[in-house]
């Protein structure tokens, strides 16, 4: 099994452990990896009770994950750059790798993290060895394998809410030294932290995971690892909290009307009375009162998530070379029914109807051997095919053609080469050097239309069927450049260069206007990067940090637009920002048993260039994200008679974040800076393989917003998505057989 990234936190080592990580598609010591990676293993996960993959901005600088309950999926903004869509027709700037397979679509992704050996994010454009949507990083996971022993786990949470989550791992060893397999089922059950107007509680958890891996090697250089996973979950929905509503000085305007007149409607309030408006005025606002989590909406709402998959990876070691291969095909389906207007009335009520299918093949072959001259060249594949259907209902009163029905089939292939080498000039110089060529296909057969059966795709002739198709191929070349020196043992210097490049595409949710269903371009992000990693007081202390700069072009951004049938949301391209910023973090293991880490993030983004027709000029505009944050983290190791005793605590500040520069009310869709404080304290019983638990995150209860929506300019009114309240609870780990 490979190393884990434990950072010394063993009781009997005064010294940082050794951490290998895959960053350059081989093993390789961190310290020796000349890019920004930040490595946390399956022990400080367990430290710090991550079972979400939105927790890990904790333990990463310049990460920021803005996430909702809503189909298991997370917002991840990596250096600035984050997914601000999540439909079909468009791409994530972050790539996110399980086993090394890519998953384009990270639905149901936050409640099946399970079973995990260790993760890797990598910061900036990683377009030559990763490709696909890595424009502002990358992260890999890699789940537990496979060894050659009987062994395996159970493990119980219990806390507040309800929470109950019980996942068991089995391993076994079929044929000694031939063929092994494991099995993990997580089964998570949690009450939701609010509640609607019919007693419905929100934010639930009810997921059900399940992963197999199958380990064969029939000779010492061949093996395959045959992997299927399925995730399901049945849960209600995010709950949503009014957070500003137009003063009544502007009720009366063209973007609220619709709103105040379907309240009028569903109160039966006289249009043409004199206290109409301030009465449908005054409705709108008591929506605000209430607890903090709970949302007065009398809809019934849901969130039905099936996700699967199936791997294959094969590894064949020539005397010259080695060969991998990496088959996958994964697919999932979503149903859900959400209510987007907090409050009683009918305003924001998407219905999504989403299914995908994803093959993907990659080859590589290489020679590594971390001397001389060291590369790996390779080929991938990726198909994706899918359907995405959304009944939207906005206002039905003020817009009688709602809902309005977005209804697509979606067709993206992605074919692309790419070749690296680490050429060493001399014992403690060496040079990288890669280049990837990709070439992408879209297309998109769209039926948008009304309700009653208006066609809103444009072009299409009277009495014609409403269907019109779109494809566009896009082509690009990404690079890497870099020079590391070793001056000594214990300190790695590096500079370099990478352009990311992330495919364009079309607008799901075009209408009847033809600029609509225009393509958006590419995205390309070029960076430059100096950085170190410096291992002192006899490898007690190490200090790794990096300073960079990103030219970022074509910038994919929402924007919302007014249509004669409500509000809708499209993709457009700023023409071009900037991205500046740096990142450190320490690790101090000052006695045995103790380890002390801080990380901080600084990251300036602005656009320099965004003329928006529909907006005006949005140039100096701020990204979506924190400028700074950072992190602290203290783990203590005490031997006692039957055991260890593990204490761990950490704390994550988080910079202001204006989720929506363009609103009016900007105080409404600002989140302003604040902390998670989170501990655990464990009791190892080795001799009987048992670790008892205490856990708490967000201890201080902090209220906060993970997301904020605008709807201001159209409706009149933003909601904000609610953030996690405290939690806590107990955990019991039975160990057995081999199982560490």
């Amino acid at each position: 099994m490979a190393p884990s990234a434990a950072s010394a936190q063993d009781a009997g080592s005064a010294r940082i452990e050794d951490i290998v990580v895959t960053a350059r598609k081989q093993a390789e010591n961190v310290q020796d990896v000349p890019i920004a990676v930040t490595p946390i293993g399956s022990q400080k996960l367990q430290d710090a009770s991550i079972k979400d993959i939105a927790e890990i901005q904790r333990l990463a600088p310049n990460l920021f994950i803005s996430s909702v309950t809503n189909g298991g999926r997370a917002e991840i903004a990596i250096r600035g750059q984050r997914d601000i869509e999540g439909t079909l027709t468009s791409d994530a700037p972050v790539g996110v790798y399980v086993d090394g397979v890519n998953i384009p679509r990270v639905i149901g992704l936050r409640s099946s993290f399970v079973d995990i050996e260790r993760i890797d994010v990598l910061r900036g454009p990683q377009g030559t060895l990763f490709g696909k949507n890595t424009t502002g990083g990358a992260f890999q996971i890699e789940t537990k394998k496979p060894y050659d022993d009987w062994g395996g786990y159970l493990d119980f949470s219990y806390g507040n809410y309800d929470s109950k989550i019980l996942t068991g791992a089995l391993n076994a060893a079929l044929v000694a030294d031939k063929l092994a397999v494991r099995g993990v089922v997580q089964l998570r059950r949690q009450d939701g932290y609010g509640r609607n107007l019919l007693g419905q509680e929100l934010n639930d958890d009810h997921t059900d995971s399940y992963r197999l891996h199958v380990l064969a090697t029939p000779t010492d250089r061949i093996s395959l690892l045959v992997s299927g996973d399925y995730v399901r979950m049945r849960n209600t929905g995010s709950a949503l909290k009014v957070v500003y509503v137009q003063p009544q000085a502007t009720a009366g305007s063209i973007q609220n009307r619709a709103v105040l007149g379907q309240i009028m409607a569903e109160e039966g309030i006289n249009p043409a009375a004199p206290d109409a408006i301030s009465r449908a005025q005054a409705l709108l606002e008591a929506t605000q009162n209430g607890s903090f989590y709970d949302m007065p909406s009398d809809k019934r709402i849901y969130d039905n998530v099936n996700v699967w998959g199936v791997s294959g990876t094969l590894n064949i070691d020539f005397d010259w070379a080695a060969l991998k291969s990496i088959t996958a095909y994964r697919g999932f389906e979503r149903d859900s029914l959400s209510d987007y207007d907090a409050t009683p009335y009918t305003l924001i009520e998407p219905n999504l109807a989403t299914e995908a299918r994803n093959f993907s093949q990659e080859l590589q072959l290489s020679s590594q051997d971390g001397i001389g001259f060291d590369w790996v060249a390779g080929l991938y594949y990726n198909r994706e095919t899918g359907h995405e259907g959304n009944r939207l209902l906005q206002a039905p009163t003020f817009f009688a053609g709602n809902p309005i029905i977005t209804d697509g089939d979606v067709l993206n292939k992605n074919k692309s080469a790419f070749a690296q080498v680490i050429y060493a000039l001399s014992d403690t110089v060496r040079l990288t050097g890669g280049i990837r060529y990709t070439n992408e296909f879209r297309a998109l057969t769209t039926r948008n239309r009304t309700s009653a059966g208006v066609c809103t795709v444009p072009l299409v002739a009277p009495g014609a069927p409403c269907e019109r198709s779109f494809r566009q191929t896009f082509e690009n070349w990404s690079y890497l450049a870099s020079v590391d020196w070793r001056p000594s043992d214990n300190v790695l210097l590096y500079a370099n260069t990478s352009r990311g490049y992330k495919a364009g595409g079309f607008n799901l949710r075009g209408t009847s206007n033809p600029a609509t269903f225009a393509p958006f371009s590419p995205e390309k992000a070029t960076n430059y990067e100096v950085g170190y990693k410096l291992d002192m007081l006899d490898r007690a202390l190490r200090v790794n940090g990096a300073f960079f700069y990103t030219d970022y072009a074509n910038i994919q951004k929402s924007t919302n637009v007014n249509t004669a049938n409500g509000i809708t949301s499209f993709l457009i391209n700023a023409a071009a920002a900037e991205i500046y910023g740096g990142e450190i973090e320490v690790t101090a293991v000052p006695v045995a048993g103790l380890t002390l880490s801080a990380s901080g993030g600084w990251t300036h983004a602005r656009y320099t260039r965004f003329p928006d027709a529909i907006l005006g000029d949005r140039s100096g505009e701020p990204f979506s994200i924190p400028e700074f944050t950072f992190g602290l983290n203290a783990s203590y190791v005490v031997p006692v008679s039957m055991g260890d005793l593990r204490f761990n605590a950490d704390y994550a500040w988080i910079d202001d974040v204006n989720f929506r520069p363009t609103a009016r009310n900007q105080a409404s869709v600002t989140q302003k800076a604040y902390g998670l404080l989170g501990a655990r304290a464990a009791l190892e019983i080795k001799d009987h393989g048992i670790e008892v638990a205490l856990f708490g995150k967000n201890l201080t209860n902090k209220h906060y917003y993970a997301m904020v929506a605008d709807y201001d300019s159209s409706f009149g009114f933003n909601v904000a998505f609610l953030g996690e309240p405290r939690t806590y609870g107990i955990a019991i780990r039975k160990r057995f057989g081999a199982e560490k």
